[in-house]
């Protein structure tokens, strides 16, 4: 993701309870091996058609946006 481009991942996870969504930022282009833990967001079971959510947060003067859905 580089300059405000937008990644869907529209990935189907199965889980019991709750599952937690693990960001990471990789600089690709300065160094391969530069991976840094930015964030956990945990999703819980009991959010089932609840509709679209959406997380904001901001790290290393970046802001990221995750929308999600469980259906």
């Amino acid at each position: 993701m580089m300059e405000g481009s937008d990644w869907k991942i529209n990935a189907e996870i199965q889980f019991n309870e709750k599952a937690i969504i693990s960001f990471f930022d990789e600089d690709l282009i300065r160094n391969l091996s530069n991976t840094k833990h930015v964030r956990n967001h945990i999703v819980e079971e009991n959010e089932i058609h609840d509709g679209p959510k959406k997380v904001s947060f901001a790290a290393n003067n970046t802001n990221y946006v995750l929308t999600h859905e469980i259906i």
